[in-house]
């Protein structure tokens, strides 16, 4: 039996969706593609003929960009993308989630203090259900508390 991709793809081309879909994908993994930082100052709007239209925004970082061109292009080789033309304009809401997004290595784990100091606040719960949801609860609260060399 045929996967349903392999069914899907000559319905998908012949509706004009193909462009659609591969655009949809990459904004999804955009801030994977291109990284945390750059993917804050711009957002994927259009592809259209394996040409990715990309809106920046700010003018500083639209020259900015522009020196990494090349290799974000290698980055979107798997999305059959050929050329990407940089743009002035809004990334929208985009932006501001991103934002909001952890960074992935901004969570550690609790420090030898706070440790000591869940344990303590726990050990007078009786029922165990209860004590180990206190316990993972402060354990994820204290992991993503910001450390004093999170500013260096």
């Amino acid at each position: 039996m045929n996967r349903i991709g392999s069914l899907l793809s000559p319905l998908v081309r012949s509706m004009g969706l193909e462009g659609a879909l591969k655009l949809e994908s990459m904004q999804r993994q955009w801030a994977d593609i291109v990284g945390d930082q750059l993917s804050l100052h711009m957002w994927p709007s259009n592809l259209l003929n394996n040409e990715l239209l990309v809106s920046v925004d700010s003018p500083l970082w639209l020259q900015q960009i522009s020196f990494y061109k090349a290799d974000i292009i290698k980055r979107l080789h798997s999305f059959d993308v050929r050329d990407i033309r940089f743009r002035l304009g809004r990334i929208g809401s985009h932006k501001k989630r991103q934002e909001s997004r952890p960074a992935k290595d901004a969570r550690a784990f609790p420090d030898t203090d706070a440790i000591e100091y869940i344990e303590a606040t726990v050990s007078g719960i009786k029922d165990k259900e209860l004590k180990e949801g206190i316990r993972k609860a402060m354990e994820k609260a204290f992991s993503r508390r910001p450390t004093p060399h999170d500013n260096d």
